[in-house]
């Protein structure tokens, strides 16, 4: 979408706007991710939920430096494997 109206429009308020755009919507994503993944943390371990929130920060932040965009493919890849409606239990 970014390139789309920075080629239309020739502003370069533009380029920044989406920029900004898209970073807002990105934060927005990654935190609710870690809110939820906190929550698993805290449900799992009793420990405080901001220790928990942090802690997922930090995995995340862990893995994708040591195993990089490679491993987060295969993450993403492997997921649908493990989801509930590949495992229907059928009789």
């Amino acid at each position: 979408m970014t390139d789309v109206l920075t080629s239309r429009f020739a502003d370069p308020r533009v380029r920044t706007a989406m920029a900004v755009t898209t970073l807002t919507i990105s934060g927005l994503y990654l935190l609710a991710q870690l809110i939820a993944a906190g929550s698993l943390f805290k449900l799992l371990s009793g420990m405080p939920f901001e220790w928990a929130v942090a802690l997922t920060a930090v995995l995340v932040v862990i893995y994708v430096a040591v195993g990089g965009m490679l491993a987060t493919t295969w993450s993403r890849s492997s997921r649908p494997a493990f989801s509930s409606q590949s495992w229907e239990y059928s009789a």
